[in-house]
């Protein structure tokens, strides 16, 4: 705000700013652009730093639990910074979702000027497939800084992920176009208490050949599929479906359809 607005030569002015630090922390920089009649001087640029203190926040705003399993359990832990634990006590520990837990780790930990408690956050069993979106709320004892928030993302996806769904093939005889004669199918299991074998990987077209390859035990494969030299013969167009069959009760196995265009 500019408590003077009109400057006699030679004279001064004054700006008056106000530093809003609600949802903010640590170092904050602001650029004010003054414009003014002058026309040799006709605009000035004024650059505004503050560091804003924790009284009773969680250092950062946000916790990723990046892709999970439905049935997956996953725990990560977030600092929540105190700036005087003799004065601030944490009250209550609360989430958004009751297969979200949150519980305080130790004591406060001295760091630099400020103090850090660990909090450990632990997500599922159990939700929903889709998105993530949760919080974890804490309450202190401080009317000041009565509360502090975090905010929960990630993904929930069914216990075993098969990608992609579908598969394309190309081979250009004209060379306009890159070949793609061979893909990949990735299998990720989530759940580690609960191993999947794959048992064969066999396609219904016998156009292609196919190799299974073991990246982690009972967790993670590679079904590798090239498209066989005389799979075509006088046809342009393939497709069919690589069936995908594993030791597991629950899935049994998985179809991924494919296409196959021959380019001359």
């Amino acid at each position: 705000m500019i408590t003077k607005a009109d400057i006699p030569p030679g004279g001064e002015g004054e700006i008056s700013v106000t530093f809003k630090t609600a949802n903010r922390k640590g170092q904050q920089n602001k650029t004010i652009k003054v414009d003014s009649n002058d026309p040799s001087s006709p605009s000035t640029t004024l650059r505004i730093a503050a560091f804003v203190e924790i009284g009773f926040d969680f250092e950062g705003t946000s916790l990723r639990f990046g892709k999970m399993g439905r049935d997956e359990v996953l725990v990560k832990n977030a600092n929540l910074v105190v700036q005087d634990p003799g004065k601030t006590k944490i009250v209550d520990i609360s989430t958004s979702n009751p297969l979200v837990k949150a519980r305080q780790e130790g004591e406060p930990v001295k760091t630099g000027d400020q103090y850090k408690v660990n909090i450990s956050v632990t997500v599922g069993p159990g939700l929903p497939i889709g998105k993530l979106q949760e919080k974890v709320i804490i309450r202190s004892s401080d009317s000041e800084n009565p509360e502090a928030t975090l905010d929960l993302y990630g993904v929930i996806i069914d216990n075993v992920e098969v990608t992609p769904d579908s598969l394309n093939f190309l081979v250009d005889d004209s060379r306009k176009f890159t070949n793609q004669k061979s893909q990949t199918i990735t299998i990720v299991n989530y759940i580690k208490s609960s191993p999947i074998n794959i048992l064969e990987a066999v396609d219904s077209g016998d156009n292609l050949t196919i190799d299974v390859k073991t990246i982690e035990p009972g967790q993670r494969f590679l079904v590798m599929a090239t498209i066989k030299d005389d799979a075509f013969g006088d046809k342009l167009q393939l497709g069919g479906s690589i069936r995908i069959k594993t030791d597991s009760k629950e899935y049994g196995e998985f179809v991924v359809n494919y296409g196959a265009l021959h380019v001359h």
